[in-house]
């Protein structure tokens, strides 16, 4: 069902004649077809978003990392609910 509404967003958002967008662009080139500027925005979005992604996978400082954190903890600190801590228990 969502994939369903996927689609039939995009549809709607790349067809500029379905009143979903007040801008458009016309391709230029090719099939010169007249592009919803709510898709464009969409588009930018997550292209932009993957380069991002994959420049900060590539050069992520080693703080990042997960491996990093074992390395600063205190020597004999364990890691997880098992820290050795025991709650008080009530005399009976």
């Amino acid at each position: 069902m969502l994939y369903f509404a996927l689609v039939w967003s995009i549809g709607s958002d790349f067809n500029f004649a379905s009143g979903v967008s007040y801008t458009s662009w016309t391709m230029p080139f090719g099939p010169r077809w007249v592009i919803g500027g709510v898709f464009l925005i969409a588009l930018v979005s997550a292209v932009l978003g993957l380069v991002i992604m994959v420049a900060w996978w590539l050069a992520r400082p080693p703080s990042s990392r997960a491996r990093c954190s074992a390395a600063r903890r205190p020597p004999g600190a364990r890691r997880g609910r098992d820290s050795g801590h025991k709650p008080a228990t009530a005399a009976a």
